[in-house]
């Protein structure tokens, strides 16, 4: 399954840990969104990729929702780590 992250900017620690803390406020789980359909061109990485580094979740009633689980803190290695699953940087 590929996952999908929607903006194609590099996403700093800070911007991360945002999202991330919104997230575990709302389903409690301290991460970010992404899907497994885009109908537009977005970022994207093999879920096996990604869970080399962090959990993923199904998360929500869309059946293409999950949720990348981040640590805490999100420090920039993880955000590192992070922009270079979904971006190549």
């Amino acid at each position: 399954m590929t996952l999908y992250r929607f903006g194609f900017k590099h996403e700093s620690a800070t911007e991360l840990a945002k999202q991330a803390a919104r997230a575990e406020s709302m389903i409690g789980i301290h991460g970010v969104s992404v899907r497994s359909k885009a109908s537009f061109p977005a970022p994207s990485a093999p879920r096996s990729e990604v869970e080399k580094h962090f959990s993923v979740y199904k998360t929500g009633k869309d059946p293409c929702h999950y949720t990348i689980e981040l640590p805490k803190p999100v420090t920039d290695d993880v955000a590192e780590t992070f922009n270079n699953l979904f971006r190549g940087f």
